[in-house]
């Protein structure tokens, strides 16, 4: 689905910048009837440096400098691990071709070696094998270069920020793309088509974003078995996949494209046995750093 409004507006970022937003994740899951709610708040900066050239690469940061988490009482004894597992990332680097829109991740030998040295304390400080099973996931990952990049540009780390509006919207109009949202239950993703409609208006550029479920692409055999082997629910059980809601927006500076404020919240249910709720919120903040 296509429908363009051709403008002469040049979206490419020109000039480096800096700015600092803080992100906050809030998420809650219901399983049968058992209810978890966690919110994860970071504040980071993001800095930008564009290629000389479109045809040369432009290079995008983001540093964490703060993290605090509220974690379900559920979850709580695991806060030592989440922590430990979520600093492997909070220095991150990615190249950007603007010309194609291909992003890659620029660091991935320090965040692999970062990985290996959080991975070895934590099999140190809890012994079994049940710490084993938590990490073989991330270590899967972690040593696939195209897998930790689709797990970075997820909406719940940095995908929120990595719009690439400035690559790829040289109009005012609509585009559809496919999107992952990982992981969602069990190892399996949910394929979603995400519609983007951008206007131009005198505040700033505003990309309102809704989303449904990309059938097609859709892993029912997986699903099937999060439904009866995890959820325990029978054949004849109502196992509709819903995807309730998918909608939120972007807001961008007229003259550069820098982002300014998102926010993006979608629900999940899977009959009456599983409820999904996940929100996510953008805003700027004074910066962590002496101008």
């Amino acid at each position: 689905m296509s429908s363009l409004l051709l403008t002469n507006t040049d979206l490419r970022l020109k000039e480096e910048f800096r700015r600092s937003y803080r992100f906050t994740m809030a998420g809650y899951t219901r399983i049968q009837e058992q209810t978890t709610e966690n919110e994860f708040t970071r504040e980071l900066d993001m800095e930008y440096i564009p290629a000389a050239d479109p045809s040369g690469l432009s290079f995008c940061s983001f540093s964490v400098h703060r993290e605090k988490m509220l974690l379900d009482h559920r979850s709580s004894h695991l806060e030592y691990i989440i922590q430990a597992v979520s600093s492997v990332t909070q220095e991150v680097h990615f190249h950007l071709q603007e010309t194609t829109g291909t992003v890659t991740l620029a660091n991935w030998n320090d965040i692999r070696n970062k990985w290996t040295a959080v991975k070895e304390k934590l099999w140190n400080d809890y012994k079994g094998t049940e710490i084993q099973r938590f990490t073989e996931g991330y270590e899967n990952r972690m040593q696939n270069k195209q897998a930790l990049t689709a797990s970075l540009l997820q909406y719940n780390l940095y995908g929120l920020f990595m719009n690439r509006i400035h690559i790829r919207y040289g109009y005012t109009g609509q585009q559809t793309e496919n999107r992952d949202i990982i992981p969602l239950f069990g190892n399996t993703a949910l394929p979603v088509q995400e519609l983007r409609t951008v206007k131009n208006t005198a505040e700033g550029i505003k990309v309102d974003i809704s989303g449904s479920i990309d059938e097609n692409r859709l892993d029912t055999t997986a699903l099937g078995h999060f439904a009866y082997h995890d959820l325990s629910l029978a054949e004849n059980e109502d196992t509709d996949l819903l995807l309730q809601r998918y909608s939120g927006h972007y807001n961008l500076e007229q003259d550069t494209c820098i982002l300014q404020k998102a926010l993006l919240q979608y629900n999940i249910a899977i009959g009456d046995a599983y409820q999904r709720k996940c929100r996510f919120h953008i805003n700027t903040i004074e910066p962590s750093y002496n101008a």
